[in-house]
């Protein structure tokens, strides 16, 4: 787990999308659609989550991306641990793992900011 101070950690987790009735404080949903709890951060569990690079940092090492600019908070989003650890260092797009309301893996594009359809 990268350290990150709690100020991002909690700026990256206001980033997940919400679910109606949920406390947004505790519960969000990753871009891919899975459940996150905030508390699980860190524990290997099904909702687990990591801070995800939306561009790896394979990527931008590549792309010649000078490493202060790595985690830029734009950058950065709650993402599933099981979803990002598929995810890997694939983009712009990558497959799922885990999914709330689906069992099954899609392709999902970086670029769509509201997720997977």
């Amino acid at each position: 787990m990268s350290n990150f101070s709690d100020e991002i950690v909690d700026k990256v987790w206001r980033k997940g999308r919400t679910l109606d009735g949920w406390n947004s404080d505790k519960y969000r949903l990753d871009a891919a659609g899975a459940i996150m709890i905030k508390s699980h951060r860190g524990t290997d569990d099904i909702y687990d989550w990591e801070i995800d690079h939306v561009l790896p940092k394979a990527k931008m090492q590549a792309f010649g991306i000078p490493e202060e600019k790595w985690d830029d908070i734009e950058n950065l989003r709650p993402f599933n641990a099981k979803n990002n650890n598929r995810k890997s260092d694939d983009y712009p797009t990558y497959t799922r793992a885990l999914v709330f309301d689906e069992d099954k893996k899609t392709k999902c594009s970086i670029r769509d900011r509201e997720g997977c359809k």
